[in-house]
Parts: structure tokens; sequence; C-alpha cells
């Protein structure tokens, strides 16, 4: 890359976006989510980074994003490490069903796939993303991707310039494939954790194992260690009795959501999620009820 064009995107990184379209993200929940930002805090934290929405739109320079998406984390990696030799390997893929079913079945191969390099693992992934039915990432309980193609025969544009904006993004955040507790070791008090897990009652699976009601208490006792060390948490989950109870002791707020996964538009319907924190010093004026916001 040229210096002219690395001084051009270090002066854009405002512009930066997520890279994958994400079941789940929060591109579209961002302004219910930034009306409930601390006012001020230290380093930020992401374990569930996911299609990272609220990491991107941040500009928080002391970051740690973590996911147990072992393909995601290494893309991640990736785009920040050899994102040129990346945008080269994207222009290999094909468009069509036969194409697409071969890529997503070649994990199955286990000797071959993992002889893989990272970027051609990586170029795997966003491929899979924008040639997937709807963005979706979904694991059977044997550990494979089982989505779908999305029927459309052209060429996806990966968008090779944001690439390069996540690149430098990327520069100097601390990026692992790990579990959300991993962060005790790191979190100290005046620091900043969002919390996006797997929804309760979700039947989205992320991972093979899934994440279960024993996961969902681990996260509760793991929002108890951060408030403990004085740090700030904010985490995102579905509305239910058992949401609701896990984290009474903390402030919820509600969120009316639209749902976007349907392709039939008159099956989309409204649904409620809450906004968990332990904090109330908030950097926007807080509204408890942020209404008809939609997510992908």
């Amino acid at each position: 890359m040229s210096t002219l064009l690395k001084k051009s995107i270090k002066n854009n990184l405002s512009a930066v976006k997520p890279f994958i379209h994400y079941m789940g993200g929060k591109s579209r929940l961002l302004k219910a989510i930034n009306k409930k930002l601390p006012t001020q805090f230290n380093n930020y934290f992401e374990p569930f980074v996911g299609g990272g929405a609220l990491f991107f739109d941040l500009e928080q320079k002391q970051s740690f994003i973590s996911d147990m998406n072992l393909e995601l984390i290494l893309t991640y990696k990736v785009i920040r490490d050899n994102v040129e030799a990346l945008i080269i390997d994207l222009q290999k893929h094909q468009y069509n069903s036969d194409y697409y079913y071969a890529i997503r079945d070649f994990e199955r191969e286990f000797e071959a796939f993992e002889k893989l390099s990272d970027i051609q693992r990586a170029s795997r992934y966003l491929y899979l993303n924008k040639s997937g039915y709807n963005g979706l990432h979904r694991i059977n309980k044997k550990g494979f991707n089982n989505v779908a193609y999305n029927k459309k025969d052209r060429e996806v544009n990966y968008d090779a310039n944001n690439l390069r904006l996540v690149s430098q993004y990327l520069e100097n955040v601390e990026i692992q494939y790990n579990d959300f507790n991993s962060i005790r070791s790191k979190v100290k008090s005046g620091d900043f954790i969002y919390l996006d897990p797997p929804y309760y009652a979700s039947n989205q699976n992320y991972t093979k194992d899934g994440f279960s009601l024993d996961k969902h208490i681990e996260l509760v006792e793991l929002c108890d260690y951060i408030d403990k060390m004085g740090g700030y948490f904010l985490l995102s989950n579905s509305y239910n009795e058992t949401t609701l109870n896990l984290y009474d002791k903390y402030n919820i707020d509600f969120v009316d959501v639209r749902q976007n996964i349907n392709p039939d538009a008159s099956k989309r319907h409204n649904t409620k999620e809450i906004l968990v924190s332990n904090y109330t010093n908030y950097a926007v004026a807080n509204n408890t009820n942020f209404q008809n916001m939609e997510v992908a």
C-alpha cells in the first residue's frame, strides 16, 4: 500500500464500518445503545464482538475484542495484519450454488481444511458471509456451517476500501479467540464492557456447543465481578421472565425492535429486548424506552 493511501485511510477512520453482516448485529440499535454509554471510561472490552457495530462506532483506542467464533476472529486478525493479500485472494471466488456449497462444506475435509492459510480461511469466511442467506452464521451440532446459498448469482462487493480502514482501525487492538470469562484478568476500575451474548431462548447457534442457561448464569457472575471491580457494563438480551430475573439487581431498560430476518415482510414483527447496566451516569440524557428501533 502506498504511503499516500495509508495517510488518506488514517484521516478517514471515522468512516469505518463493520465488514460483515452478522446475525444479531447492533448496527440499527446503535442509537439506543449510544444513549446508554457511560460519560467516560478507560479501556473498552467486547467479548462477544461479532460484527463489531458498537466497537467500530466508538473509535476507542484502547480496545480488547474477542469471540468464540474461531473463523471470525481469524478474519479480524488477517484484516489487521495482511489486508492487501486478503483483498487479492477474495478476487478468486465464483458466484453460483455449486461453488458456494463446495466452499461451505470444505471444512468437513479436516486434513485439507487445516492446510489452508489464514488468508485463505479469512477469504472463505468473508465469501460465505456475503454469499450465504441473509448473512447468517449458523453452526449445526457437529460444528459445521449449514447456511444455504442466497441464490444471487452475482459478484459480491467486499468493499476493499473499508477493509483497509478496518485494518488501520485494528492496528493496536488486542484480538483473541476466547471465552467471555477471559476478560476477568484484564478488567480494571473505570473500564467499559459491552456484552452482547447469544440471546436467551434464541434458536441461533454461533458455536457447536450453543449458549445454555448455565452460560447465561456465568455471564451474570461476570457482571457481578465487573461491578465489584468498579467497571461499567452494558448488556443486551431478549426480554423474558428469565432474563428479567437474572438481572433484577441492575438497571433494565426496554427497547422495541423490528426483526428483519424473514424474507416475507408480512411475517416480520416487533419484539422487545432489554439493555442492562450497572451505572446511571449516561453520556446522553436517558429515556427508559427506545421505541421502534430496527435490527438486521
